[in-house]
């Protein structure tokens, strides 16, 4: 699930414009790439709007580093998609958006 690892890394890198090579599953938001809390949760946010997912404050409030956001993405299935939404995010991310 390559996509899903490439699609959280450039919301990553739009929200905040760090170096792409600094987002690992390891790093984690504040030590390693300064987000703070406040841009936190306006990156999970921005990650729940990419992903058409919401996640539940109690999750988010768990999630610190990358590889959490990805494994928990992962872990939750999203609502399931008509092929129209599909065909459209499949579009769009080949046009570079996430």
């Amino acid at each position: 699930m390559a996509r899903v690892e490439n699609k959280v890394k450039k919301v990553i890198v739009a929200k905040i414009g760090c170096d792409p090579k600094k987002i690992t599953p390891q790093a984690r938001f504040k030590e390693d790439l300064g987000v703070g809390s406040l841009d936190t949760v306006e990156l999970i946010i921005d990650i729940e709007n990419a992903f058409k997912i919401n996640i539940p404050d109690e999750q988010a409030d768990k999630i610190h580093s990358v590889g959490e956001i990805i494994a928990y993405i992962k872990a939750n299935p999203r609502v399931k998609k008509t092929a129209k939404a599909k065909a459209k995010e499949r579009e769009r991310e080949r046009e570079g958006e996430y």
